[in-house]
């Protein structure tokens, strides 16, 4: 059983804002660019991470917010073009704040951070990010 298959449909109240069923994710070509929107990997850490929008894109400081945060501004940064102003726009944050969450989540992959491992490793295995540091692939 995938991942995904794992959430039931009461899940899907994770992204209430969103309205999509965590099923939506079941069968989904992730390496076509036309799915890979804001709005979709915002979707995916939320329903991964069981977190929420609202904690998302919350001012909280708050190990549980953060490292939800810190990783959908990675997976968007890696996965679209947008620049970084446009992605923290979109969660109400400047750009500063999301090259510091990139960078932040850089250092918690190289220093295998367990806890934002292992939310990083679903959002990865589901996105197809590829993180490449110093020639070696994770």
């Amino acid at each position: 059983m995938n991942e995904i298959e794992q959430y039931s449909e009461s899940d899907s109240v994770l992204c209430k804002s969103t309205k999509i069923s965590p099923y939506i994710f079941i069968g989904i070509n992730y390496n076509d660019k036309s799915f890979t929107t804001l709005e979709n990997i915002l979707t995916a850490v939320c329903i991964l991470t069981g977190s929420n929008e609202a904690e998302i894109r919350s001012k909280s400081r708050k190990r549980e917010y953060i490292i939800p945060r810190q990783i959908f501004c990675y997976a968007a940064r890696k996965l679209t073009k947008m620049k970084y102003n446009e992605i923290g726009e979109f969660i109400g944050r400047d750009h500063s704040s999301i090259i510091h969450s990139c960078r932040e989540s850089e250092k918690h992959i190289e220093n295998n951070d367990k806890i934002f491992m292992e939310y990083f490793n679903k959002v990865k295995g589901i996105f197809n990010i590829k993180y490449k540091k110093n020639e070696k692939e994770m």
